[in-house]
This record gives C-alpha cells, structure tokens and sequence, in this order.
C-alpha cells in the first residue's frame, strides 16, 4: 500500500482496534468468526506497516497574531 498518511493520534486508534480484534477473536469458538476478526487484524496491521506517520508540529505564532 502506497500514500497512507497517518498522524500519531490515527496510528494509536488502529493499534487501539487491532487490540480490541484481537480481544474479541480470542472469544470466539466458530472458525467463520474467527477468520473474519483475522482478516480484519491483518488489514490494519498491514495499513500500519506501510503507512507514514506523520510527525507531530509544534505550535508556533505566526507574525499576524
């Protein structure tokens, strides 16, 4: 995956759901559930791998405040 842009707060929600997946799956006995959270793990942990997180600016005044 090309040209994801993530801010640090963004990549903290998807990790924040891969947990939460990850919780669910491991309550799950039928194999259809089980695959369908997988599949979802796997997509976000793919997303996270490939995209850029952004730094963090700080914030500064500008000459016209």
């Amino acid at each position: 995956m090309k040209g994801i842009y993530l801010t640090e707060e963004g990549k903290k929600e998807i990790e924040a759901k891969i947990k939460e997946l990850e919780y669910k799956k491991s309550f799950k006995s039928d194999n259809n559930n089980i695959w369908y959270f997988q599949g979802r793990i796997d997509l976000l942990k793919e997303i996270l791998s490939s995209a850029t997180i952004l730094p963090i600016e700080e914030n500064y005044v500008t000459p016209y405040n």
